[in-house]
C-alpha cells in the first residue's frame, strides 16, 4: 500500500513492506526537476527507482519516471550505499561531465588532433569511436557548429599559419608538413579556411614582421639620438 501527503511545497511517501515501513520524501521543486530534466539542478541532489538499479542526476535522459518510484539521495555516497550505483549515460558521480552528446564532440575533437596530418574518413572515425557515422555528424555539428571535416581542415591551416611565418619553408613542403596530398590541394583549402592563399598570407605576415622590425629600428636609432644630445649637454 502506497500513502501520500501534500503539503505545501512537499510531498511525502509512506510505503509498507514486510520489513517494516520505509519512509522518503521528495519536494515538489526537485521532482518537478526531474520530469523537465533541469540541469541547473545536477549537483543538488540525486534520484534512483525503487526497482532499478542505477542512480542518476536530474537531468539524466535516459528515464521517465513515475513519481511514486522515485528515491532521492543527497549525495552519491547515500545512493550507493543503498545499492545504487552510476548510471552510465549522465555519469552522476562526475560532475564535471556534461552529457553524452558534449563527450562524443569531445572524443572526436581529440581523435582529429591526434590524426591531424593524416587521411581518415567519417566511417574510419565513426569505427574507431565505436559510434554510428551519422550520429557522430548530427552529434558533431549539434555541439561544435562545425562538421568534423572542417574541423580537420582547421587544424591544418592553424599549423600552417605558424609555419608560413618562417621563410625557411616553401610552401610546397608546409603543404606536405600539415598533411595535405598535394599543393594545390593545400592552397584550395586554405584559401577557403583564411580567405586568402598560403602565398598572400605569407606576404601579409612577413610584411607586419618587416613593418614592426622598422619602427624598433626607428626608435633605437631615436633613443640613441636623444641620449647623444644628452651627452653633448
Amino acid at each position: 500500500m502506497i500513502a501520500f501527503i501534500v503539503r505545501a511545497d512537499i510531498m511525502i511517501y509512506e510505503r509498507k513492506a514486510e520489513t517494516g515501513k520505509t519512509y522518503f520524501m521528495i519536494t515538489q521543486e526537485q521532482w518537478t526537476a526531474i520530469a523537465r530534466k533541469e540541469r541547473k539542478a545536477d549537483g543538488t541532489f540525486w534520484y534512483a527507482l525503487r526497482r532499478g538499479r542505477t542512480y542518476c542526476r536530474p537531468s539524466c535522459t535516459t528515464k521517465s519516471p513515475s513519481m511514486d518510484r522515485v528515491v532521492v539521495f543527497a549525495s552519491c555516497e547515500e545512493a550507493e550505499k543503498a545499492g545504487y550505483r552510476p548510471c552510465r549515460v549522465c555519469r552522476p558521480d562526475q560532475m564535471t561531465w556534461q552529457g553524452a552528446r558534449k563527450n562524443l564532440a569531445e572524443r572526436v575533437r581529440f581523435y582529429i588532433e591526434d590524426h591531424v596530418h593524416e587521411k581518415f574518413s567519417l566511417q574510419d572515425m565513426a569505427q574507431m569511436l565505436q559510434v554510428d557515422g551519422s550520429y557522430l555528424l548530427r552529434t558533431f555539428h549539434h555541439e561544435t557548429g562545425h562538421t568534423p571535416l572542417w574541423y580537420h581542415r582547421e587544424m591544418r591551416c592553424r599549423e600552417a599559419c605558424m609555419l608560413l611565418s618562417h621563410e625557411e619553408y616553401t610552401v610546397a613542403e608546409i603543404s606536405a608538413m600539415v598533411g595535405f596530398s598535394t599543393p594545390a590541394l593545400f592552397s584550395r583549402v586554405f584559401t577557403q579556411m583564411r580567405g586568402m592563399s598560403p602565398s598572400e598570407y605569407r606576404k601579409q605576415i612577413m610584411g607586419a614582421v618587416s613593418t614592426s622590425s622598422e619602427r624598433k629600428k626607428e626608435k633605437t636609432s631615436c633613443d640613441a639620438c636623444d641620449a647623444g644630445a644628452q651627452t653633448g649637454k
